[in-house]
């Protein structure tokens, strides 16, 4: 029976598909295989389009039959979840069948009772809407031969069977969808850390060139700072040395100074004697009438010297005073 041949041959390549899918070559499609490691940068440079394959082109593939059978299984397999439950789907989908396989005849038209079951109608034929010629004499149609009559039964006896294989089909296909979106969420991740690698690379390349200029500037402070420091202690050096040939020099010129007054004070002593001599002498007897006031011209006088002297002499002093003090501290 053509209806047995085409159901074997489906469950045939839907069991060889479910066994060989994990292994199947790279050529079809990085969601029909098991895909290479995530760390490939060959996968994760892979666009959403590049990794799927839809579910039209795997039926398609599958099939390898005409447009009318592919369309009625697509039909068929959209209401599993109806023709499971309720007879009047089932026939519908058996007549859709039975129809594409008389449609292949060359010298056989189909009835006109089933001309509103033919798949190539508006799906919304097969979705229970109602139609001007009921089911019965469609079936009424297919009785009168027995080669479609045998292939009616035999698809109604079997619709069911072929639920369940589209229901493996459907389940390959959530699952390889379910292994596509973990592939891609799996990708996504691998992108997200690669990028965060990345950063943190960056942010340890600035953390080094900052760590590199700071420790560049920690010893360029040092170097100034061991340069100051011998640059003060020469300073210093040489200023008590000009402070201390400074002071050398103001002692030595304050004591010849020193020297030097006391030798002019000697030497205007010694002109003035002679001359108060030779005018005591002189004026002998004027000095005699006028001894006492003389006397006291005189000793004012002397007071006035000695005052001035004596001045001097306490300025010299408080002059060696200080240039001591200096020169002690």
């Amino acid at each position: 029976m053509m209806f047995q041949f085409w159901y074997l041959l489906c469950n045939g390549i839907v069991s060889a598909s479910a066994i060989s899918w994990p292994g199947r070559s790279r050529s079809q499609g990085v969601s029909s295989v098991v895909p290479q490691s995530v760390n490939d940068p060959a996968l994760v440079d892979l666009g959403e389009d590049e990794i799927g394959i839809s579910a039209q082109e795997i039926s398609d593939a599958r099939a390898g039959k005409s447009d009318c059978f592919r369309r009625a299984t697509g039909l068929i397999r959209a209401s599993c979840s109806q023709l499971d439950m309720l007879e009047d789907e089932r026939v519908k989908a058996a007549i859709m069948m039975t129809l594409c396989e008389l449609s292949t005849a060359q010298h056989h038209s189909l009835p006109m009772e089933c001309s509103a079951f033919t798949p190539m109608q508006d799906l919304a034929h097969f979705m229970g809407k109602r139609r001007e010629q009921s089911q019965g004499s469609c079936v009424d149609a297919l009785s009168r031969s027995a080669q479609s009559w045998s292939s009616y039964s035999g698809y109604l006896r079997d619709v069911p069977q072929l639920c369940s294989t589209f229901s493996k089909w459907n389940d390959i296909d959530l699952a390889r969808e379910i292994y596509r979106n973990a592939t891609l969420l799996k990708i996504k991740l691998i992108r997200s850390l690669n990028t965060r690698e990345e950063k943190l690379h960056s942010y340890m390349r600035v953390w080094d060139e900052n760590l590199k200029e700071m420790r560049n500037l920690q010893s360029y402070h040092k170097d100034m700072l061991r340069k100051v420091t011998v640059n003060s202690h020469e300073s210093i050096e040489t200023l008590k040395g000009s402070c201390d040939a400074s002071l050398s020099s103001i002692m030595a010129t304050t004591g010849d100074a020193q020297q030097r007054m006391e030798a002019a004070f000697t030497s205007a002593v010694n002109r003035l004697a002679p001359i108060f001599d030779d005018m005591s002498k002189r004026q002998i007897g004027f000095l005699e009438r006028l001894s006492p006031l003389l006397e006291e011209a005189l000793t004012n006088k002397l007071d006035e010297v000695y005052a001035v002297a004596h001045a001097r002499h306490l300025y010299l002093d408080s002059i060696a005073v200080s240039v001591i003090t200096i020169a002690s501290n």
